[in-house]
C-alpha cells in the first residue's frame, strides 16, 4: 500500500471484497469510484503517469487477493468514461481527445491508460501558469523540453505532456506546433 494513503483506503484495501466485482450496479459503482480514488492518490505521491494492468496495488498479498483481468478491463473503461484516464498508445505521441457523443475505445487489451491524478483542468491551470510565469501568455512560445523541466511537471514525460497539450487546444489557450514528422512537438505558443 502506498505511503501516506488515508486509513479510509487501508481498511477497504485490505478488505476481500474490494477485490471482487461486484455484481449490483450501484455498489459496482462505489467500488470504482473507491478505487479510482485510491490509483489517484497512489499515482499522485508517485508523480505516476501511467497506469499498467500489472499495477502493484492491483495486488494485495496481506489478503491473497487481485484484481482479475476482466475487474481491470472494466474500472479502466470506467476511468475512461468518467474523463480520469485516456488511452496509453505506445508509439503515439498524441492522443486525439474523444469527441461529444463519440464512443470510446473498449479497455479490452488495452495494457496501460495515462491516469489524470488531478483533473485535467487543473493541469491546464499548471500550464498556463507556467505560460504567465515565463511571460508567455500573449503568444510566447515555449518547447516542450523546457515546460517539462519546470517543477510543476515532474515526472511527466513528452508523450503525456502532449495528450494534456492537444486536450488543451480545444480551450483555444494554446497552438501546438508539430515537427516535420507530424508527431513531434517542437513548440507550444500560449494565448
Amino acid at each position: 500500500m502506498a505511503a501516506g494513503s488515508s486509513n479510509f483506503f487501508e481498511q477497504f484495501y485490505n478488505f476481500p471484497p474490494f477485490f471482487t466485482l461486484q455484481p449490483n450496479p450501484s455498489t459496482r459503482s462505489r467500488q470504482f469510484e473507491m478505487w479510482t480514488k485510491l490509483l489517484q492518490s497512489h499515482c499522485a505521491n508517485a508523480n505516476q503517469f501511467i497506469l499498467t494492468r500489472n499495477e502493484p496495488l492491483f495486488t494485495n498479498n496481506e489478503i491473497s487477493r487481485d484484481l482479475s483481468e476482466e475487474f481491470i478491463t472494466e474500472l479502466f473503461s470506467y476511468l475512461i468514461d468518467n474523463d480520469h484516464a485516456v488511452p496509453n498508445k505506445p508509439g503515439a505521441s498524441t492522443v486525439i481527445p474523444k469527441a461529444k457523443g463519440s464512443k470510446l475505445p473498449s479497455a479490452q487489451g488495452m495494457d496501460s491508460l495515462v491516469i489524470w491524478f488531478m483533473p485535467k483542468e487543473r493541469w491546464f491551470e499548471k500550464l498556463y501558469d507556467y505560460a504567465k510565469k515565463n511571460g508567455l501568455q500573449n503568444g510566447g512560445i515555449a518547447t516542450s523540453f523546457e515546460i517539462l523541466q519546470d517543477e510543476s511537471f515532474t515526472g511527466m514525460d513528452d508523450r503525456v505532456l502532449a495528450i494534456l497539450l492537444n486536450a488543451m487546444m480545444e480551450t483555444r489557450k494554446c497552438e501546438v506546433m508539430l515537427g516535420g514528422d507530424g508527431i513531434t512537438i517542437d513548440g507550444v505558443k500560449f494565448f
